[in-house]
């Protein structure tokens, strides 16, 4: 009787399993959330201003501008301490041309600047990858032995689920997190390649849950648009990408669902349609604000113009300060789009 008991209960989760939207893969490991000396600080730190940097498409620096390049990255560690910059997130989009070598040896010059400075994440973007869906020199440039340097480095796909039955396993090493701490605050970092595939979408919500009480950035390359709508699979299908989840996608597998409660930021880049390049939202989720950002300055002068965007959290105020600076030409820009306020 228990033998039969045992293979029903068998056939029914066989059952179950087939209904679920993404296939079930289980960890290897599992970070520990132990405690650090950032997480005692004390009040005052606690309150203390800190920064987070987001370099927009960065190709035509890559192709053309490599001074440019430098500049961003120079000064970002020059203002290291100052600003108390605890993150950089690169929106995609490194290099122009995916089998130029040329250019992933500019940006990796470029994002060396930041090593053992400033922790970064990298989201590869369309023009990243080859016609074959591969990103060779990415992963030769950036290879995750790379940024497993940095002393935030959480994890990243491959190393979550190295059985994937998958023919080209070596394509999912582009998709990592990373974990820091602000006085009292613990974050998350995700940058996710473009249209990350299926696996990749669950293995993102699986860290979500994993880490409940770590507010969650994402950084991909293509989520909000210049309408301030959300990108959906058309645009992955368009420049055939392997996986088909962009903004919308990624938006109702990760946010809406009400089971990840962690996701504060949704950063992303592509979009170039105006010389604005910005657009933003705000969505409230079981009374939580999700805030996403575009920006993508290319219909600008030199490819750009070496725009970043400067997002000062400021926890005595309960705001995200937002700023959009070129260290290259020293200018703000000051429009509604590239300079507000966000509820913290």
């Amino acid at each position: 009787m228990k033998l039969l008991h045992k293979r029903i209960l068998f056939v029914l989760l066989l059952v179950a399993a087939s209904f679920l939207s993404y296939p079930i893969h289980y960890p290897r490991f599992v970070h520990p959330e132990a405690p650090t000396p950032e997480a005692a600080s004390s009040s005052s730190q606690s309150t203390r201003p800190y920064t987070i940097i987001v370099m927009p498409d960065t190709q035509a620096y890559a192709q053309f501008f490599p001074e440019i390049f430098m500049a961003q990255t120079s000064w970002i560690a020059a203002q290291a301490k100052e600003r108390n910059i605890v993150f950089v997130s690169q929106e995609g989009d490194i290099v122009n041309i995916p089998e130029a070598e040329g250019q992933w040896q500019v940006a990796s010059a470029a994002m060396a600047l930041l090593d053992g400075i400033v922790p970064y994440g990298l989201a590869p973007g369309n023009h990243d990858f080859t016609h074959t869906g591969s990103a060779p020199l990415y992963q030769k440039y950036f290879p995750m032995s790379r940024l497993k340097r940095s002393p935030a480095w959480g994890g990243s796909f491959l190393e979550f689920n190295t059985q994937l039955n998958h023919p080209n396993l070596h394509r999912y090493d582009k998709n990592s997190y990373q974990l820091f701490e602000v006085g009292n605050t613990k974050y998350i970092a995700f940058n996710l390649e473009f249209c990350p595939p299926d696996d990749v979408v669950y293995w993102t919500g699986w860290m979500l849950a994993l880490y409940p009480n770590r507010q969650a950035i994402i950084t991909t390359h293509s989520f909000t648009n210049f309408k301030g709508g959300r990108s959906n699979s058309q645009i992955c299908k368009h420049y055939g990408a392997e996986g088909l989840n962009a903004g919308e996608e990624i938006w109702q597998k990760l946010a809406v669902d009400r089971t990840h409660l962690n996701i504060s930021l949704l950063l992303s880049g592509h979009d170039i349609i105006t010389t604005r390049g910005a657009a933003r939202r705000t969505d409230v989720v079981d009374n939580r604000p999700i805030h996403q950002l575009l920006a993508n300055y290319q219909q600008l002068p030199n490819g750009g113009n070496g725009y970043l965007r400067i997002m000062t959290f400021k926890p005595a105020e309960q705001k995200i300060q937002v700023e959009t600076y070129s260290p290259y030409i020293d200018r703000y820009m000051t429009d509604p789009e590239n300079q507000f306020d966000l509820p913290l």
